[in-house]
């Protein structure tokens, strides 16, 4: 009696996150967060979503990065509180006295209730960390959407 040997099946392609279209493809996305982990955690995410990432730690680094990029933003992401008194606020409105009109988000792991208060009369909508990637991605794309 004869054998029959059958073939494997031919693999089926995984679909990765980064396979996946997200939208963002190819947005610039300006982060400025003064903790590294966080800073390179985004900087990792956006890029996974197929965004054009320049992290920084302070305004001055983001300024300095956009000078040597000739530079542009379609996004800037900014925490609340960087240090040495710096603030997302105010990094979002000098940037934006430079770069026109683009959209910002700030996002924050500080609660206490002056801090909320500011960044609600700045007009920036406001995330909180932990940030899920689902809810940063759904308002990146309102943001761009406007």
């Amino acid at each position: 009696p004869r054998v029959r040997a059958s073939r494997p099946a031919p693999p089926v392609p995984v679909q990765t996150a980064a396979d996946t279209p997200t939208g963002l493809e190819g947005s610039r996305v300006l982060v400025i967060d003064d903790e590294p982990a966080v800073r390179s955690g985004m900087q990792t995410l956006l890029e996974t979503w197929g965004c054009q990432v320049t992290a920084c730690a302070s305004l001055e680094e983001a300024e300095r990065a956009l000078d040597a990029q000739a530079g542009a933003a379609d996004l800037i992401l900014a925490d609340l509180r960087l240090r040495n008194e710096e603030n997302g606020i105010e990094s979002v409105r000098r940037l934006r006295a430079r770069l026109g009109a683009v959209p910002a988000l700030l996002i924050s792991g500080d609660t206490a209730p002056e801090r909320l208060r500011e960044a609600e009369a700045s007009g920036l909508p406001l995330l909180h960390k932990p940030v899920p990637a689902e809810t940063l991605r759904t308002h990146l794309l309102a943001l761009l959407a406007r």
